[in-house]
């Protein structure tokens, strides 16, 4: 599929649907470069340790296999509990989060979407997720 972008000129009226085709028109040029360019991995920090009934994940930035960015600002603790005896998987994914609800004639819509991220420990990764560490409990 093409890449599609608005083309702005003075007088013109914009809809929702023109600013949601600008915003993923960014997006996906953002994701291709990051995926073409650099690929996925751990670009610094996110070092995994195994912390007590925990692992524990530090700080770092990341590129997901689908080009999306991974920022994560504080450690992550993901419990260990049922995870004894087999090769586990700690790996981080991209989210996304809808917030910031308004009243709306039909209901409600949300006005902005929160990027984020997950860390999980699975026996096996995910198709999108980014392999942080492999690991026998």
């Amino acid at each position: 599929m093409p890449f599609t972008r608005v083309r702005f000129f003075d007088g013109q009226m914009l809809s929702a649907r023109d600013f949601e085709t600008e915003q993923t028109y960014q997006r996906e040029k953002r994701r291709l470069h990051n995926r073409l360019l650099h690929g996925p991995g751990v670009v610094t920090g996110l070092g995994v340790s195994v912390d007590g009934p925990a692992v524990a994940v530090s700080p770092g930035f990341a590129l997901d296999p689908l080009g999306n960015e991974l920022w994560v600002e504080q450690p992550v603790r993901v419990p260990t509990a049922g995870c004894a005896g087999k090769e586990y998987f700690v790996t981080i994914r991209y989210t996304e989060t809808l917030a910031g609800a308004v009243p709306t004639a039909g209901g409600s819509e949300f006005t902005r979407v929160i990027e984020g991220f997950s860390v999980e420990i699975s026996e096996k990764p995910g198709e999108h997720s980014l392999v942080l560490a492999r690991l026998t409990l």
